[in-house]
């Protein structure tokens, strides 16, 4: 039987003395670790990489429904009603207005016809006109210049306070406020009295022409004394 001593070993290929087994022993598990440490950075950076795609995609994704939810409201039909001289814009959609665009239309309709001297009595009512229908507006400025008349010459003024007012949605845009007012007349200082009245004014809603906004247009006024 062999002992050790007599065992030949065989040279093995890079190594020339089997005394650097033990070097290569060594070196190995470096070499292992080192590659292993690669390996984990890399994938930690796929990782990374998939992270920042994924949030990218979900940012996109959401910049992109909030851009066509925009694009949607900007498509979307919608007017300003601003008739002249009442302050602010109130959105509205045709046959469907606020009934708080019509309070202050009729509102300031009716101050214009109503709260008069003989300073702005002309001026006054041909702003009205101009917010009436072109017939109704001729016959309107034809029938009050007699009465324009003489408030400027005998320096009537009037004070229009409204009692009561309703409106009602007829048909096809059309609206119909019914107030009655008391309006107090005044000569110089000296006060003449009061008159009751009845006012019937039926508006429509015109859509714009010359203008950038729809209003409400006065098509037929009514004045009679209250009994």
């Amino acid at each position: 039987m062999k002992t050790k001593k007599n065992i030949k070993i065989k040279p093995v290929s890079g190594v020339k003395n089997p005394q650097h087994w033990s070097t290569v022993d060594k070196w190995i598990p470096k070499a292992l670790s080192k590659e292993g440490g690669l390996l984990y950075k890399l994938d930690n950076l796929k990782l990374l990489l998939v992270l920042i795609c994924s949030m990218w995609v979900i940012q996109f994704s959401v910049d992109k429904f909030h851009d066509l939810e925009l694009i949607g409201k900007y498509r979307q039909k919608e007017f300003i009603l601003a008739p002249s001289q009442i302050t602010g814009f109130t959105p509205a959609r045709p046959q469907n207005v606020p009934d708080s665009y019509i309070e202050d239309s009729s509102t300031y309709y009716l101050s214009l016809l109503g709260n008069i001297n003989s300073l702005n009595v002309e001026n006054n009512y041909l702003k009205l006109s101009k917010s009436m229908s072109q017939a109704l507006g001729v016959r309107f400025l034809a029938q009050t210049k007699p009465w324009v008349d003489t408030v400027k010459r005998e320096k009537i003024s009037e004070v229009l306070k409204i009692i009561r007012k309703t409106h009602l949605f007829t048909d096809h845009g059309f609206f119909k406020v019914l107030a009655t007012v008391q309006r107090d007349r005044y000569r110089g200082q000296l006060y003449m009295g009061f008159i009751k009245e009845d006012i019937e004014m039926t508006l429509k809603l015109i859509p714009p022409k010359e203008e950038v906004q729809w209003h409400l247009q006065i098509t037929n006024l009514v004045r009679k004394k209250s009994k």
